[in-house]
This record gives C-alpha cells, sequence and structure tokens, in this order.
C-alpha cells in the first residue's frame, strides 16, 4: 500500500481503490469475514465500475495518455532529426535482461539502471567515433521480469554489420555488465528484421519510408507506460530515457534544413 500511495499514475489509483474494498469487505475466513465467490466477484466488478467512472481515475489517465503522447512525438522528432544530420543512420535495437533464475529475485530492482548506465557508458566510449544518440524504456514482464528495450543511433558513414553490433553490445551485457547473469534478444538479426510488418532497424541512406514508419511504431512502443515499472522502481520517475542533441549536432541540423536539397523532405507519421 505504501508504494502505491507513492504513485500518481491512474493504475496505481485504481489498485488502492480495489485493495481497499477487498481488505474491507473479502477478508479471509480466518480473519473473520466471509462471502461466497460469486458474491465477492460481482462486489469487485461493481467497484472496478466506479473506479473507471471516477473523475479523479479519468483525469490521471488522461494525464498518462497526454504525457505518453508527447514522450513519443519527442523520440520521433529526436530520430528524425538524427536522420537529417546523417545521411546514413543506423539504428540498432537490444533489449537487456537478466536469466529466469535471477528475474524473480529483487537484484533486477537493485541493478538494473546502474547496470544499463554502465551499458551506455560502453557504447559511448567504444563507439564514440560512430555513436550519436539512444532511447530505453524499463519494463516489466511476467516471464522477462525487469528489463530494458533500448534503441542506439549511430553513423552509418562510420560503422556497417548492425546486426554484429547488436550481438556485441549484447554479449558485453550479458558477460562484464551483469557478470553472467543477463540475457539479451538482437533485434537487428536478419530472421527478426524479416519478421517484421514494418523495419525501422538497420541503416538508412535517403528518404525511406521504411524509417519513418518503423521509427514511429518504435516511439509509440517505447513511450508507452508501464504501471509494474513504477511500483517497483517507486523511486525512480525515467521509465523512458531518450539522448538530446549536442551543440554540434544542433549546427549540423540546423545547417542541413537551411539547404535548399533538404528543405523539401518530410517526416510523416502513420495514420
Amino acid at each position: 500500500m505504501k508504494i502505491l500511495n507513492q504513485s500518481s499514475s491512474a493504475y496505481a489509483y485504481a489498485l488502492r481503490v480495489l485493495y481497499l474494498h477487498l481488505s474491507n469487505h473479502h477478508q479471509r475466513p480466518n480473519q473473520g469475514i466471509y462471502t461466497d465467490d460469486h458474491v465477492a466477484v460481482q462486489s469487485i466488478l461493481l467497484c472496478l465500475q466506479s473506479v473507471f467512472n471516477d473523475p479523479v481515475f479519468l483525469s490521471k489517465l488522461d494525464n498518462t495518455r497526454r504525457s505518453q503522447q508527447k514522450s513519443r512525438d519527442s523520440l520521433y522528432q529526436y530520430a528524425t532529426d538524427l536522420k537529417h544530420i546523417y545521411r546514413k543512420l543506423m539504428v540498432v535495437r537490444v533489449d537487456f535482461g537478466y536469466n529466469q533464475f535471477v528475474s524473480k529475485t529483487v537484484l533486477p530492482q537493485r541493478r538494473i539502471e546502474d547496470d544499463w548506465e554502465r551499458q551506455l557508458q560502453y557504447v559511448q566510449k567504444n563507439f564514440a567515433d560512430s555513436f550519436v544518440g539512444y532511447a530505453v524504456k524499463f519494463e516489466h514482464g511476467k516471464d522477462k521480469g525487469l528489463h530494458a528495450h533500448s534503441v542506439f543511433f549511430f553513423d552509418g558513414n562510420v560503422v556497417c554489420n548492425d546486426a554484429k553490433i547488436g550481438r556485441i553490445l549484447g554479449e558485453y551485457w550479458e558477460h562484464l555488465v551483469t557478470d553472467d547473469l543477463g540475457l539479451h534478444f538482437n533485434c537487428n538479426t536478419s530472421d527478426h528484421k524479416a519478421s517484421l510488418l514494418v523495419c525501422g532497424l538497420g541503416t538508412f541512406t535517403g528518404r525511406e519510408q521504411a524509417f519513418r514508419d518503423g521509427m514511429w511504431i518504435i516511439a509509440d512502443y517505447l513511450s508507452k507506460p508501464d504501471a509494474m515499472v513504477r511500483l517497483l522502481l517507486p523511486e525512480r520517475t525515467k521509465i523512458f530515457r531518450r539522448g538530446y542533441l549536442n551543440y554540434w549536432q544542433q549546427l549540423k541540423l540546423t545547417n542541413r534544413l537551411a539547404m535548399p536539397c533538404t528543405a523539401s523532405v518530410e517526416f510523416t507519421t502513420l495514420s
């Protein structure tokens, strides 16, 4: 209950109301109060119905949606700005997590953000001549536990073979960041990219529609809120993070957009 009270999300509010309802009306038999399953289920459904029509819940839900849209649009704009700056832009996505033995413990809650920061520092140092940006979303899954969906942007004129880079990053996470307690999934393998209806991964050299549509899908997914993560990491607020253009990139973007040959380039979103 303390964790729920620390969260301002609509989902935490709904859980608080439901928890209090259950505590007041449906205690276990050895606690002195008992109701049959049919009555209990009916009572819970009525409680949820009242929550979903509660102005406080609806207001919090609207705030959550607007925050998600703002994060999505900012990531999409960030990626398209990078595409303007770097004529050849490589997009690599790797999911970082922990093996099932570890994911069921509290260790990921204590380490995942620090581990991910170590991973980012490795990329910044070892790909200093090509690394240009990133985005990450921390998420919780029933089977995977806490994990991080990560996207890295590279200058495609400096590096090649996105699948190999994804593998290098994943192996570093598994063996050096997490001391062999980690797992990774390389989304840039040829098999995985072939399974995507719209692929925003790999190296893009021009005005490919796949980049625009693919990045919109990636941005929409990474910006979706995860109530469970906020409950597991109540003191953290930046569940979704992205990089920002440095001074040189901002200057380069301004110059590129001012050039007549690029002035007509438009980045549109999926309808």
